[in-house]
């Protein structure tokens, strides 16, 4: 899981504006703490139609073929002042493990061409 988050980390730049990257880490925290990196996935920047139906309040339509999306729930949701530093991802998110085993997501935005959001999202 670190390997792939110093990865990305170096990579992204090259996320378009409005693009995102979602990773799905699965947790154990019985005796000791072990993270797995579940799912890695990336979505382009919303389309113009999607932008004019957000606009409008209007939903906007799902796509045909998800490569990957948050399933439907309860979530508590923190965004991030700082993106977690490379190498110490575990230690990072180990203060949003709420249970003794269970899943968290950490979403990252590409907001304009400087800067990105950081978004930790936790099942209820």
């Amino acid at each position: 899981m670190e390997t792939a988050y110093s990865q990305l980390s170096q990579s992204l730049f090259s996320i378009p504006e409005g693009g995102e990257v979602c990773l799905h880490v699965s947790y154990n925290c019985g005796d000791s703490v072990s993270m797995d990196l579940t799912e890695l996935a990336s979505k382009d920047p919303p389309t113009l139609e999607d932008k004019i139906a957000v606009d409008s309040g209007m939903q906007i339509p799902p796509l045909d073929n998800p490569a990957f999306s948050i399933p439907a729930g309860e979530y508590q949701f923190e965004q991030l002042v700082i993106l977690p530093e490379p190498g110490n991802l575990e230690g990072f998110l180990y203060r949003y493990c709420t249970k003794s085993t269970g899943s968290l997501y950490l979403r990252i935005l590409r907001e304009n061409p400087v800067s990105f959001v950081a978004q930790i999202i936790i099942p209820y």
